[in-house]
This record gives structure tokens, sequence and C-alpha cells, in this order.
């Protein structure tokens, strides 16, 4: 099925390379698609606190200590502005306000949920295939995408491991957080149901970080990017592929490109960073 009048729709693309428009093998979702609904809730992650502020949570009218999201944690994790709070991210997790909170759509603290605000375009890469790109310059620690998919199971992952073809691109993210002696494990994969994020390719040096956001009430975690500097419009966004990974595996830098693992395993990178390793990272045990 080819999904390219969707995307139209939602993002402009650019490509001088081929003649495809817009992306055809993937079709365009805002949020992640649950799989695992009806998973047992003892098995998934539920932050049950709920704030009953009214407007912004973060607005100063009135006493904002009296807020139990921001309370969870001792701080907000946005600045006025839309940025991160730096101080609380580098030590503390994402919690934003949820479905079952008071205060309004517009509040500080539902960031992520009201979308793409950047301005952003997909662009063809004669060796990466799709990329992401800004038209305008973006200040450091904005908001700009999550990671949307399918939420799939371990055994799920590793069947649609399995029936990939050895040369396809892997997408599914995997995300674990460690709460008291418990880990969750997430699982998103936007191979064939995905948004903009899907198209984020790997640098060595990259210029987003990755952040998983908890909204309260909500079983299923988001992964958002943000700008880890200041970029100018044209930049290539990018974050590091070893964020996927449950363990961290990068190919040495002198492999030989002409050795049997080195085509058959590994991909070759082409960030063109002065930091630049060789190759993709890579996990086979991920899962």
């Amino acid at each position: 099925m080819n999904f390219s009048a969707k995307w139209q729709s939602f993002i402009s693309c650019a490509n001088d390379v081929d003649g495809e428009r817009y992306p055809s093998d993937c079709e365009h979702i805002d949020e992640n698609i649950d799989l695992e609904e009806n998973k047992d809730a003892d098995s998934r992650l539920i932050l049950d606190t709920c704030c009953d502020c009214m407007g912004d949570c973060n607005n100063e009218s009135f006493q904002i200590e009296t807020c139990a999201c921001r309370d969870i944690f001792g701080s907000f994790p946005y600045n006025k502005d839309g940025t991160l709070n730096t101080e609380h991210c580098m030590r503390l997790p994402i919690v934003e306000c949820g479905p079952a909170c008071s205060c309004s759509s517009s509040c500080i603290n539902r960031l992520s949920q009201r979308g793409i605000t950047a301005d952003l375009q997909l662009f063809k890469h004669p060796f990466k295939g799709w990329g992401v790109r800004c038209t305008k310059d973006i200040p450091m620690g904005r908001f700009i995408c999550q990671y949307a998919g399918e939420i799939i199971s371990r055994e799920e992952a590793t069947r649609r491991r399995m029936l990939r073809h050895a040369t396809t691109q892997n997408y599914i993210m995997n995300v674990r957080e460690h709460v008291s002696n418990q880990t969750y494990l997430t699982l998103i994969d936007p191979t064939n149901r995905g948004n903009v994020g899907r198209y984020l390719n790997h640098s060595c040096a990259p210029n987003l970080s990755r952040h998983v956001v908890r909204l309260v009430g909500v079983a299923v975690p988001k992964v958002c990017f943000f700008t880890s500097r200041h970029l100018e419009a044209g930049e290539e966004l990018c974050f590091d592929y070893a964020d996927i990974f449950a363990e961290q595996h990068v190919c040495p830098s002198n492999a030989s490109t002409d050795s049997t693992a080195a085509t058959t395993q590994f991909t070759k990178c082409f960030c063109g960073t002065s930091s630049c390793k060789g190759y993709l990272p890579c996990d086979p045990s991920a899962y």
C-alpha cells in the first residue's frame, strides 16, 4: 500500500535523488498504537497521581506547590519558554500531566502532547535514504518529535526481527525503565506505522537527545527528542542509534569494509562527522 498522500498532508518533502515524492513504505500516525493494551496491568508502570490545577500548572498566579504532578519529583521538566529544564532532566525522569489532570491543554507540563511545532522537512539523502532537517533555526532544548510506532511484546519483536531481511533497517526501539527492583520494558516499532521520528538518521555526533516521557495515568511511555544544541536552518536532525539498544555495541572503526562480517552484519555510517566510528551501532541480542 502507498501511504504518500497522508505524509504529504503532514510534512513537506524534498527529493533530488529519485522519483519518490514522499515516503511510501510507512503509514503515518501521530501517537503510539498499543498492541499490548490487554497486557496484565501488574506488568506495566502507571503513575496514578494526578493534579487538580487550573490553567497552567507552572503559572505563578496560584500556588504551584499544590501541583501533584510537580510534587512527584519536586520540579517541572520544562522551563516556561518551552525548553528542557536541564537541571531536572539530567537527574530525574520527565513526567507530564495526564488525561485525568484538570489543567488545560496549553499547560507547559503537556509539552509533548501538543505535537510537533518545529519547522521540519523530510529530505532524501543519496546514501541514507529519507532524513529529517529543520527549515528554520531551533534553539537548544526544544521538543522536536516523539518516536511513535506500534507497541509490541518481546516475542513479537523477535518474530519480526526473524522475518526482516538482512539488509532491512531495524527500527525497533528498546526502552527499559528501572523502578525500585523492577524493570519495565517497552518496545516501539515504527517499521509499518510511524511518524517523522522513524526517519531520524544516526550520527556519531548527534544534535538530538532522547528522553523517556511519562504521562500520569498512561501505561505506555513516550520516547521524545529534544535539541541538544542550537540548530541552524538546513541542518539534519540526528540521534545516536546506540540509544535504541539495551546494550551498546559499536563496530570497530578499523574494521575492513571488505570483510564478510562488515558487509553482512554491519551497516556503514554516513554521518560524516569527525568522530564517526565507521559503522552504525548494533546489538543482535537487544530483545
